[in-house]
Parts: C-alpha cells; structure tokens; sequence
C-alpha cells in the first residue's frame, strides 16, 4: 500500500475545497469568480438547524429568480450550511444567502417563544465563508466534498437535515440547476448522480481530466468575469 500516494490524495482532496477561503468581513473575497462555495455555521456552532432546513432551501428556491443566482448544490447540516451557486455578481449570492438565513432565524425564534425558550441574539455567523471556485476540476471536488458531509452521521445511522444528493438520487433535482455539471463534466444527469455516489479517489480521477491549470483558458469565460 503506498501511504505517500493516499496521503498526498487526502490533501489534494481537501485542499481543492478549503483554499482561497474568505470572509467580507476581512476583505479578501474573490470577487472575480462566478462559481463560489459557501459555507456558513450557526452562532457558537450550536445544533439549530436540523428542524428549519427546508425552510432555508425554500427560501433559496424562491429567491434565485430575483436575486439572478444559479444554485447548483446544498447541504444543511446540524450546525453549518454548504451552497455551491452560480452568479455573475457575487453580492447577489450574498444577498440571496442573508434573506434565507434571516427566514430560519425568524422561523427558530418564533418556535422558541411559542416554547418559552430564551432567543438567541444571532441563529447564524454574520460572516459566511467564499471559497471561489477557479476551474472544472475543482468545481467537481468541491461537490464531492459537499455530498460525503454528513458521512460521518451517516456511519452512526443519521443523516444531514438537507442533502440535495439525496433528492437527486430520487429524480428530484429543483431548484438546482444540474444542466452546468451536465455540461462542464459532458456527462449526463444520471452518469453525474452516479460518479457522485463512487468514492472520492474516483471522482478526484475523473475530475483531474479537467485539471488543466490554475486559470485554463476553456474555463475562463465561464468560471470568471471579462476583467
């Protein structure tokens, strides 16, 4: 068994998702990507999520028309929301993002005052995470990472409050927009579902045939603004 070889996929694998991470609030968002991962965590990473998820893809679902934003995937987990979307302006994400999480925040305080509970100040972090999302191959890895989140609940018999992976799977695919993987990966909505569902070294394999540099010139009209 080559150790060296499975070590350096590991990085590989979570190094495609979790570089070039910024926050508004620092100022080193990329502001020049179309294509941006989102993550956001509840306050003080508390467990508030599971009973408001759809109550956060609603909102997502009845807002990208307005807001001019491309969901293309999400997981809501326990205590954090994963979002890969699609705009040619990435404060329409931002503010797409903030009407959903103010519905669960509205929606979690209206049920702990029928309950009699204390309100928290913040249900969500004010600053979500951007990860921007340079090329195809890191686009693909990036879903992969998304979809095995919740393996770890999954293992002990669970499940994340919202996978869209696992709507897929049941030919439910609203409101995401499955036609850009469809025609980035040149494949077909059921071959992606499937590669998906394989492991990561073989999705990373697959991927890697987009690999064709930081900044590929085939990508650049779709992954970036003319600048």
């Amino acid at each position: 068994m080559d150790i060296d070889f499975l070590a350096r996929k590991y990085l590989e694998f979570n190094l495609g998702t979790t570089e070039n991470v910024g926050t508004f609030k620092i100022g080193n968002v990329k502001t020049n990507c179309r294509f941006m991962h989102v993550i956001q965590r509840t306050t003080n990473n508390r467990v508030l999520l599971p009973h408001h998820a759809s109550k956060y893809i609603n909102s997502i679902s009845s807002g990208c028309g307005r807001f001019e934003v491309v969901p293309i995937c999400s997981v809501v987990m326990p205590t954090h929301t994963h979002d890969i979307m699609y705009s040619d302006n990435i404060m329409n994400i931002s503010k797409l993002r903030s009407v959903a999480c103010r519905v669960i925040s509205q929606s979690y305080r209206s049920d702990n005052r029928i309950k009699g509970f204390s309100v928290p100040d913040h249900l969500m972090e004010r600053h979500p995470r951007y990860v921007a999302i340079e090329n195809r191959c890191q686009l693909l890895v990036s879903m992969k990472y998304i979809k095995d989140n919740d393996l770890y609940m999954r293992e002990a018999g669970n499940r994340s409050p919202y996978s869209c992976f696992d709507k897929w799977e049941k030919n439910y695919f609203k409101p995401f927009c499955l036609e850009i993987p469809e025609s980035l990966f040149e494949v077909s909505r059921d071959d992606l579902v499937e590669l998906l569902q394989k492991p990561k070294s073989e999705v990373i394999k697959f991927a890697e045939k987009f690999k064709t540099g930081k900044y590929p010139e085939e990508d650049r009209v779709i992954f970036f603004k003319s600048f």
